[in-house]
């Protein structure tokens, strides 16, 4: 939908809109709370229903709290960002807070129990009313506010399906404050973890925002985006290795850990780098196809922005999880907000929202190493043996190559199809016949993801 959004509404009109997507973000982040991560580890180590009840209980009262706040707040978070008008969009939005926590929750609860294709039935069906209501939103009502409603409208029906249709009982009546207290202690970590994220975005937010101003702040958020279809492979991968990583843990197979995460690894770079190694040689072209001509001015933020998808091919925080080193993350998260803030406080006035995309590229790096020697240390495995450093060295290697040629002979727009189809084929064919990847694990990989799993049929 951003295409549709990003050419109806002014450059202004949008800013509006990225701004209620990240104060709703946070306070989202806040009731969600690790809620969800947690119920990976405790139903696989429990094996019952009871902490689901529990978990889902204090995500709903989290839900109600952070709502209430967000819809009570709303006018000064409005007046403080010099936006009157954000004001109702957040309170009507604030709604959508508890829904969305419970939907949390409720998707660890089908992904543990395999029930994953019910799950994507349900998502996919709701994002389908969703598309359909924002688009008669856009074209009839034509207001950012109606957008809004519609985001507000699409959690509840998808807490009704999932809430319906999942198999553990829920006991409303079943209350004990010891399960509260291990649930409240276990997914502090995590929780704290997700703010201080959350709280990484925000920072970025509010100083382009304050200094540069709402319009500035619509062209950063428009070239600040992860490539859509990548996000949804890494998406739909990495909820399922939790979920298998959490149960070889609980038995103590380190082995099959790190063999599982080296074959996700090299399995992601082969599908992953081509599409990002593209996007960043062809940003110039397709940001105003995407975006419209509007935000020509977003492209070296995407390329900068675009260059942490070379990270999307490991889940940096599974295996800190599921091995209760959850304080980890905090102090991480720390880490990346203090070297985004001096860097953002740094650049931003220096070469403007260019700069804030630089910030978050090199604090997030940072991070992501430092979560990287974490968890080789907790499997007690090499750095290098545990990311395949030399087989990812050499799979970004040869995407920059062969699309560094086929860019050369770039003649005109219509000719990005062909050098997207004819790069990715190279790659695909080298990756199979050095048996980097296997078909069998192509397939797999394709059975996960909604848009192409009929492939895989």
């Amino acid at each position: 939908m951003l295409p549709i959004l990003s050419r109806e509404f002014s450059v202004t009109d949008y800013g509006i809109y990225g701004q209620s997507l990240v104060v709703h973000s946070f306070f989202l982040a806040i009731s969600a709370w690790g809620f969800g991560q947690f119920l990976y580890v405790v139903l696989e180590k429990e094996k019952g229903s009871q902490y689901f009840s529990h978990t889902l209980k204090l995500a709903s009262v989290f839900g109600i709290v952070l709502a209430l706040l967000m819809a009570g707040f709303s006018t000064i978070i409005a007046n403080w960002l010099g936006e009157p008008d954000l004001s109702i969009a957040l309170k009507v939005f604030s709604i959508s807070v508890v829904f969305s926590v419970v939907n949390t929750c409720l998707s660890s609860c089908y992904v543990y129990l395999n029930r994953t294709k019910q799950l994507i039935m349900i998502q996919a069906s709701t994002n389908f009313i969703k598309v359909i209501l924002i688009l008669i939103a856009v074209y009839n009502e034509g207001s950012i506010l109606s957008v809004i409603a519609v985001l507000t409208i699409i959690p509840v029906f998808q807490s009704v399906l999932m809430y319906f249709n999942q198999p553990l009982r829920i006991d409303f009546h079943d209350n004990v404050s010891e399960h509260y207290r291990y649930i409240l202690k276990q997914a502090s970590n995590i929780g704290f973890a997700n703010v201080l994220g959350i709280g990484f975005v925000l920072i970025d937010s509010i100083m382009i925002m304050k200094i540069l101003g709402t319009d500035v702040y619509a062209l950063y958020r428009n070239g600040a985006i992860e490539i859509p279809v990548l996000s949804t492979i890494y998406l739909s991968v990495s909820s399922s290795v939790f979920s298998e990583i959490s149960k070889l843990y609980e038995k103590r197979d380190i082995s099959k850990i790190i063999e599982l995460k080296k074959r996700v690894i090299r399995i992601l770079a082969i599908l992953i780098y081509p599409l990002v190694v593209f996007c960043i040689f062809n940003a110039d072209s397709l940001i105003p196809m995407y975006l419209s001509d509007k935000y020509k001015e977003s492209v070296f933020v995407f390329m900068i922005y675009s260059c942490l998808m070379f990270w999307r091919i490991n889940d940096f925080q599974d295996v800190i999880i599921v091995s209760e080193n959850g304080n980890k993350l905090i102090k991480n998260g720390i880490l990346i907000i203090l070297i985004n803030l001096g860097l953002n406080f740094l650049l931003i006035p220096l070469i403007g929202m260019e700069g804030a995309a630089l910030a978050t590229l090199i604090a997030n790096s940072v991070g992501f190493i430092n979560m990287s020697l974490i968890s080789s240390k907790i499997l007690k495995v090499g750095l290098i043996e545990y990311w395949n450093l030399y087989l990812v060295g050499s799979v970004f290697l040869v995407c920059v190559l062969i699309f560094g040629i086929l860019h050369s002979f770039d003649i005109s727009f219509w000719f990005l199809p062909i050098e997207l189809f004819v790069g990715y084929l190279i790659i695909l064919t080298l990756g199979l016949k050095m048996k980097i990847v296997s078909v069998d694990e192509l397939k797999v990989v394709g059975s996960r993801i909604p848009v192409i799993k009929k492939l895989f049929k």
